[in-house]
């Protein structure tokens, strides 16, 4: 289902959110982010991949299952600082979550020529599975991981495949999930997208077949009762704090509720 955004989304839109999220675990909304800013963040996630490769060592990064993967995000630059206090991220999280969702974990995910599923994280899986089981109402949307599309999503390029309502406690029959595969449906996108996923939708890389890496951003907001996954009140430092705006700074949890 693909669904049309303008930076305000209208009742009809955040209802067509609400329905897709629970009948099939995701929605697309095209060509939402500005040329510019999305130019920007592909220019800050490939420094910023640079930095931490020259950091911890390429090969450590491969090692663990972590090379093309940017944890930093907060402290790419201007680029992301926008980004986490962009309204159309916003109108969605609010629509899907409510008005205290948190940001719970960001990524800059760079899927190199010739890498796809297979080895974990890029395998089948869901970011937030266990609270899903958890949940006496497999309907009821806790979290929403945000994929800001960076670069032209496509089957060649290894695009995100999904298993639509498999938020409802899917449980594949065998570790790498190979019987999934008949039912995967790869989401092509234009740079600029958002690709919007329950926080329990089961979902994979597809297979990057060019000679250029295929980025994206994701953003996994949880709602208010739900303890994220890091602790930006502590790793961000007050450097890049100070430069985040009201609403970015209160997702992360460095303001007060109700910032603007």
């Amino acid at each position: 289902m693909t669904v049309s955004a303008p930076p305000a989304l209208s009742p009809a839109q955040e209802k067509s959110i609400g329905i897709a999220l629970r009948a099939q675990g995701y929605v697309l909304l095209p060509r939402v982010l500005e040329t510019g800013l999305v130019t920007t963040l592909r220019t800050e996630l490939d420094a910023a991949r640079l930095r931490e490769e020259q950091r911890f060592g390429a090969s450590a990064l491969a090692a663990i299952g972590q090379r093309g993967y940017v944890c930093d995000v907060p402290g790419m630059g201007p680029g992301a600082r926008a980004l986490l206090g962009h309204e159309v991220i916003h109108a969605v999280v609010r629509t899907a979550l409510g008005p205290d969702a948190r940001l719970s974990v960001a990524q800059g995910i760079l899927l190199d020529p010739g890498m796809g599923r297979g080895s974990w994280p890029r395998r089948w899986h869901a970011d937030l599975y266990q609270i899903r089981e958890a949940m006496p109402d497999p309907s009821f949307c806790f979290g929403i991981n945000c994929l800001i599309v960076l670069d032209d999503m496509t089957e060649a390029n290894g695009a995100t495949c999904v298993l639509p309502g498999s938020q409802s406690h899917l449980n594949p029959a065998s570790p790498d999930g190979a019987e999934l595969e008949a039912i995967a449906v790869p989401v092509a996108a234009p740079a600029g997208s958002l690709l919007v996923l329950d926080a329990g939708l089961w979902h994979a890389a597809g297979h990057n077949h060019t000679d250029q890496p295929r980025r994206v951003l994701k953003l996994l907001f949880v709602r208010s009762w739900i303890r994220p996954q890091l602790d930006y009140a502590k790793i961000v430092p007050p450097e890049v704090a100070d430069r985040l705006s009201p609403r970015a700074a209160e997702v992360l949890g460095l303001g007060p509720p109700g910032g603007s």
